[in-house]
């Protein structure tokens, strides 16, 4: 199940889901709706990064930064979840109007990835 983050849902939904006869494990993950730009700015940073890098140590050496000759990348998937993670435990056994939204606060989430620039210096 995927919604956008609506505490007042979430508790009406795990409030259900605790009344159901069913015997299931509950876990919320907090993502982002478009990963895809995080992954595209994420990308963006790190190579303005390397980039910017790469001319500083060109000044120290006294020499200039060429051409760009190499890109090396690990493709795989990023993973963009919060750390957060909700106690089931915590459930209201009262009718979900009584029950009061649960103290959920995701945590930011914190990305890295790499790309290794391989530059010619003059």
């Amino acid at each position: 199940m995927e919604f956008p983050l609506d505490i007042k849902l979430l508790t009406t939904v795990l409030h259900n889901i605790a009344k159901s006869k069913a015997d299931c494990k509950v876990e919320v993950d907090f993502t982002l709706s478009d990963s895809g730009a995080v992954e595209t700015a994420l990308l963006d940073s790190a190579a303005k990064n390397a980039r910017k890098k790469a001319e500083t140590l060109c000044v120290a050496l006294g020499k200039k930064l060429g051409e760009l000759v190499k890109i090396d990348y690990n493709w795989s998937e990023i993973d963009i979840y919060s750390r957060t993670r909700y106690d089931s435990g915590l459930i209201c056994s009262a009718p979900a109007s009584a029950c009061a939204a649960p103290e959920i606060d995701p945590e930011d989430i914190k990305l890295n990835d790499s790309a290794t620039f391989v530059w010619q210096i003059g």
